[in-house]
């Protein structure tokens, strides 16, 4: 029986829970926003206690393990927001560095209608005649030659839609693995280096399109079919009425991509 004037028992204390636990276990509730979760909180009040004591709702999560998920939650939101933004600037790098040298190609151009030329076409008398039309033709129509060599592969993989998805397949799980995956690549328990993940990758995709897929075939197929059609231009093209400037206007193809300026010039 209870004595007259004494305080009933909290509810704690008739389940044996200290008081002085139960207030230190208020004041950390009081100043959770402050302290946040601390594993020596279950030391202290036990598990089951804490998950009772847990935060009303719209004040960080209902439980403990939710409230522990808090910091690894904004530390991964984080680390993925570095990243991207990373990736994104290193693309946009990428894609403006790519857009100047295309336009510094695409000057060097020469007209299409001096390239078609249909009074220019003759047959060559001879093997050794037709090897230097195409050699000085390849020299002036460089950059021509680069365009069409570029415009029939691409027009290969469109007509071959199979092998245009597994590139961007490949092409996907390479910008995923080396540049958006924020958490490390473990395989068979084993963490993966950067150069390790690299030449995985240089393996799945070598192994992919040479020997799983007909990828490998397409490209050789658009590569032979745009040389023979340059070499068919370069050996019917008289070259007898072209000036070849070997200066800055007109330089080997590496030196167009490295921008390189040969000094010197011939007339053919």
């Amino acid at each position: 029986p209870q004595a007259s004037g004494a305080t009933p028992p909290s509810i704690l204390t008739r389940r044996g829970f200290p008081v002085d636990n139960y207030l230190a276990v208020v004041r950390i509730y009081l100043l959770g926003d402050l302290l946040g979760p601390s594993d020596w909180l279950l030391q202290l009040v036990g598990p089951a206690a804490a998950l009772r004591l847990h935060k009303p709702p719209g004040r960080h999560l209902s439980t403990l393990e939710g409230m522990s998920a808090v910091p690894a939650s904004a530390s991964a939101e984080q680390n993925t927001a570095v990243v991207t933004t990373g990736f994104n600037s290193m693309v946009s790098v990428a894609v403006g560095k790519l857009k100047e040298t295309a336009a510094a190609v695409l000057k060097q151009q020469k007209p299409w209608s001096e390239v078609l030329d249909r009074t220019a076409l003759s047959k060559p008398e001879n093997m050794g005649e037709a090897l230097s039309r195409i050699r000085k033709n390849a020299a002036y129509f460089r950059v021509n030659y680069l365009i069409v060599m570029l415009a029939t592969t691409a027009l290969t993989f469109v007509m071959n839609p199979a092998s245009l998805l597994v590139l961007a397949l490949l092409s996907v799980g390479w910008i995923y693995v080396m540049f958006l995956r924020t958490a490390p690549l473990e395989i068979g328990g084993r963490t993966l280096s950067d150069r390790e993940k690299l030449l995985g990758m240089s393996a799945i995709s070598f192994i992919t399109i040479f020997f799983l897929t007909s990828v490998g075939a397409v490209f050789f197929s658009a590569l032979s079919l745009s040389l023979a059609v340059v070499a068919a231009h370069g050996a019917f093209r008289e070259p007898d009425n072209l000036f070849v400037d070997d200066g800055p206007e007109s330089q080997s193809f590496m030196g167009i991509l490295t921008g390189s300026t040969p000094t010197t010039a011939s007339t053919v």
